[in-house]
């Protein structure tokens, strides 16, 4: 072992599940999570509880209602700090915010859209 004396930090990952209004580009459009939503990340955490407990220190979350709203409702339920990190907010996505992936394919074709998937910092929506 290289690090025999190294502290072992473990970070868990959480999307938020389904918005109100169903599949679309949100971007930094800040919409609600649906009741549909709300089940499928209860369900993904609760499968980390033992005992009732969740084997966290501390929840990290976007300020967009989407996370921030479970992770409020989560830090308090397990009385666990909840910090908002404004850097987690997702990308503004231009005039694709609140399409279907079909709607823009059908306006712009998909070499844009796979150029931004692909590197973000050099293809950006269209504005």
């Amino acid at each position: 072992m290289r690090f025999p004396d190294a502290e072992i930090i473990t970070i868990d990952l959480l999307r938020h599940g389904e918005p109100v209004g169903g599949r679309m580009l949100r971007g930094s459009t800040d919409h609600p999570l649906s009741e549909a939503g709300w089940q499928q990340v209860t369900d993904a955490v609760m499968q980390h509880a033992v005992n009732g407990h969740l084997p966290y220190d501390a929840i990290v979350t976007s300020p967009l209602m989407r996370c921030r709203e479970f992770a409020l409702w989560l830090g308090e339920e397990f009385d666990l700090p909840v910090q908002v990190e404004d850097d987690l907010a997702e990308l503004q996505l231009g005039q694709w915010e609140g399409k279907t992936y079909a709607q823009v394919f059908a306006e712009e074709g998909t070499e844009r859209m796979r150029a931004f998937w692909h590197d973000p910092a050099k293809v950006s929506p269209r504005w």
